[in-house]
C-alpha cells in the first residue's frame, strides 16, 4: 500500500525541521516492501517513443535540475569516434568520496530500450523527490549513483538515421575498417575491454566469443581499449570508488553474471568471492523477474571482452549484465508475425511497462 499524501507530507516535514532521516525511516517503516510502481507521465522520444541522441541529453540536464541539491549537470566522460559528447549524470551524494553505483547502457547502438529503463529509473527518483518520498531522500542521502544513457551514440545515429526499421541493425559503432564492405565497419564495444580480450584458451574453438575480422558483427577492435567509448568507460571506473555497476543491453528479460568468456565461465571456481555476485544478481531477479544465470549458460554463446567481465575480474566491482524486455519468446512470435524489429524496438507504447519492472532492482543495487 502506499500512504496518503498527507501522511507522507507530514513526514517530509519532520525531516524539514532536522528530524535524521534515519529515525523519520523507523517512524514510518517506509521500506516495508511496497511497490516501486512507476507514477509519472511516460516519457516521450521522437524516435519512435525512445529518445535520440540530443533528446536524452537534454532529459540528464532537466533531470539533474530536478534533482539539485542531489544531482549535477551532466559531465562529459569521453568523446565518442565521431566526437559525440558521452555524458553522465551523477545522483545522490556526488560531492563526497560515496561507494558509486554505476548504470550503463547502449554498448550497441540498436539497443535503446537499454537506455529508456535507465531513463524511467531516473525519472521515478526525480518525481519522488519532488513529492520529498523519505524512502527516496533516503536514497539520496546515503548513494552515489552514475548514470551512462548511451555508451555508443555513432552507431544508434546510425540506426536513427536509417529509414526503414528492418535495417536498423547497426550494433558497432562506426570505426572504419570493414574494406570490403564500408557498411559492416565499427567494433563491438562489449568486446573491446581489456578481460578475455582474445579468448583463445580452449582447445574446442580458436576464437570464442569475439571476432578479429574488422567486417564480423562481434568485431573486437584491434586491441583492448581501442575505442574512445571503452577508454571513457575505463577512465570512469579508475577514477571512481565504484562498487557496483549494472551494463544494461536488450533484449531477452535475464540478468547475466560473470564470465562471459569460455576459459573463465568453465573455472569459476578460481574466484573466490563469486558467489556474492550471484547472490546480488538472484536478488535482483526477484525484483524484475527476469532470468539469472551466467551468458554462456543461458545464451549459449561467448562474449569475450565483455565490459562486467572487465568491471568484475580486474576490479572486483559487483557487475552484471541485464537484458531487458521483451523477452525471446515475445520478441519470436512478434518478429514472425509482424516482419518487425520487436525484440530490439519495442513499440513505444510498451517502453513504460518493459523499462519499469527495472526500477526497484536499479535502486536497491548495491555493491
Amino acid at each position: 500500500m502506499r500512504f496518503s499524501k498527507t501522511f507522507r507530507g507530514f513526514c517530509a516535514s519532520l525531516y524539514d525541521i532536522g528530524v535524521p532521516i534515519v529515525l523519520v525511516l523507523s517512524f514510518v517503516c517506509y521500506c516495508s516492501g511496497q511497490s516501486q510502481a512507476y507514477g509519472g507521465d511516460p516519457l516521450q522520444g521522437s524516435f519512435d517513443g525512445f529518445f535520440t541522441v540530443s533528446e536524452a541529453s537534454v532529459f540528464l540536464k532537466e533531470s539533474s535540475y530536478k534533482l539539485a541539491p542531489f544531482a549535477q549537470p551532466p559531465v562529459t566522460i569521453g568523446k565518442s569516434r565521431n566526437g559525440v559528447d558521452l555524458q553522465a549524470l551523477c545522483i545522490g551524494q556526488c560531492s563526497v568520496c560515496a561507494p558509486v553505483s554505476l548504470f550503463t547502457a547502449m554498448h550497441h547502438g540498436r539497443e535503446p530500450m537499454s537506455m529508456m529503463t535507465l531513463a524511467y529509473t531516473i525519472d521515478w527518483i526525480a518525481n519522488r523527490y519532488a513529492e520529498r518520498d523519505i524512502e527516496t531522500m533516503s536514497l539520496l542521502e546515503t548513494r552515489q549513483m552514475w548514470f551512462v544513457l548511451i555508451v555508443n551514440p555513432d552507431g544508434y545515429n546510425r540506426n536513427i538515421e536509417t529509414k526503414s526499421s528492418q535495417d536498423r541493425l547497426q550494433r558497432k559503432n562506426t570505426e572504419k575498417g570493414c574494406l570490403l564492405n564500408p557498411e559492416k565497419s565499427g567494433v563491438d564495444l562489449n568486446r573491446n575491454y581489456d578481460y578475455c580480450f582474445s579468448d583463445q584458451s580452449t582447445d574446442d574453438c580458436t576464437e570464442c566469443g569475439s571476432n578479429s575480422d574488422p567486417c564480423a558483427p562481434t568485431y573486437r577492435g584491434p586491441h583492448p581499449f581501442s575505442e574512445p567509448e571503452t577508454i571513457a568507460i575505463r577512465n570512469f571506473v579508475l577514477t571512481h570508488n565504484v562498487t557496483a555497476a549494472l551494463n544494461y543491453h536488450s533484449y531477452g528479460e535475464q540478468i547475466l553474471w560473470p564470465y562471459s568468456c569460455a576459459h573463465h565461465s568453465r573455472q569459476l571456481e578460481w574466484s573466490k568471492n563469486i558467489e556474492a555476485v550471484h547472490f546480488v544478481g538472484r536478488k535482483l531477479a526477484k525484483l524484475n523477474k527476469y532470468s539469472p544465470g551466467n551468458v554462456k549458460d543461458s545464451l549459449r554463446y561467448n562474449a569475450a571482452g565483455d565490459a562486467s567481465d572487465w568491471m568484475y575480474g580486474e576490479h572486483g566491482i559487483i557487475s552484471l549484465t541485464p537484458e531487458t524486455g521483451p523477452s525471446d519468446e515475445a520478441a519470436v512470435a512478434q518478429d514472425i508475425e509482424a516482419e518487425s524489429m520487436y525484440g530490439f524496438y519495442p513499440p513505444a507504447g510498451e517502453i513504460a511497462e518493459l523499462a519499469n519492472v527495472n526500477i526497484e532492482a536499479n535502486i536497491k543495487l548495491e555493491g
